[in-house]
């Protein structure tokens, strides 16, 4: 199943972000996620940082998700012998 093309709007409620209410922050960050071009005011906090990261992966083509799998395998397997000789 391909994650990226998933229609949220069915299942999470319509929320706005008038509210500095957490849970309605990750409702609103679920629902408009693939139309958002830039992070919200209101999504700054530390926590929303990974969401966005992932997102912008989840836009890779398939040879740039492949250079990023190769690149991320080889950061790996460096930090793995480093750490194993320490």
């Amino acid at each position: 199943m391909d994650r990226s093309n998933v229609d949220w709007s069915h299942v999470i409620p319509t929320v706005t972000l008038d509210h500095d209410v957490a849970l309605d922050k990750w409702c609103y960050l679920l629902r408009h996620l693939p139309e958002l071009t830039d992070r919200p005011q209101r999504l700054q906090e530390k926590v929303f940082s990974k969401v966005f990261e992932i997102a912008e992966i989840a836009k890779y083509s398939p040879a740039e998700a492949a250079a990023y799998e190769d690149s991320l395998k080889i950061y790996r397997d460096l930090k793995n012998v480093i750490d194993y000789c320490l």
